[in-house]
C-alpha cells in the first residue's frame, strides 16, 4: 500500500470575508468559561460567608439566582436591541438556549453526579443508615402482626 500525498497548493478554496461571517461556533465556549468562572467564584464567596459569619447559603440555590439574573439581562439585551445583538456573552447565551436539551442532560449529568457524590456527608448518611435500621424491624413486625 502506498500512501499518496496531496498537493494542496493547486487547489482554488473559497475565501470567506471573516468582517461578514459572524460569530463562529468558537463563541459558545464564552458561555461555559464565565458559567465556570461564575461558578468558583460564587463557591469561593460562600465558603468566605460560612467561615466569617458561620451560617450556610445553599450552593444551588445561589447558583439558580446568578443564572437567572444572567439569563434575564441576556434577554433585556436582546428585547431593547430588537432581536439582534453584537454583544458576545450574549451571543453565546443564546447559543446555548439553542441546543438540545438531551445533548446539555448528557454534558452536565455526570459533573453533577459527580459533584454530588463528592459533596455528600458520609457521617449524617451513617447515622441515616442506622436510625434506619433501627426502626426498620419494629416497624415491620408491628405491620404483619394480627391485632
Amino acid at each position: 500500500m502506498v500512501a499518496e500525498t496531496i498537493d494542496l497548493a493547486d487547489k482554488d478554496f473559497p475565501e470567506e470575508p471573516l468582517d461578514e461571517q459572524g460569530p463562529g461556533p468558537e463563541i459558545a465556549m464564552l458561555f461555559l468559561f464565565i458559567s465556570l468562572l461564575l461558578g468558583c467564584a460564587t463557591r469561593f464567596i460562600l465558603a468566605k460567608i460560612k467561615s466569617q459569619w458561620g451560617f450556610r447559603i445553599p450552593y444551588s440555590v445561589v447558583l439558580l439566582t446568578v443564572g437567572g439574573v444572567w439569563g434575564a439581562l441576556g434577554w433585556h439585551n436582546i428585547l431593547s436591541a430588537g432581536g439582534e445583538t453584537n454583544e458576545m456573552a450574549t451571543i453565546s447565551l443564546s447559543m446555548w438556549t439553542h441546543m438540545s436539551p438531551r445533548l446539555i442532560l448528557f454534558i452536565f449529568l455526570p459533573a453533577l453526579i459527580f459533584e454530588g457524590a463528592m459533596s455528600t456527608d458520609y457521617y449524617g448518611t451513617d447515622v441515616f443508615i442506622r436510625v434506619c435500621r433501627q426502626h426498620t424491624l419494629p416497624v415491620t413486625t408491628l405491620n404483619y402482626t394480627p391485632f
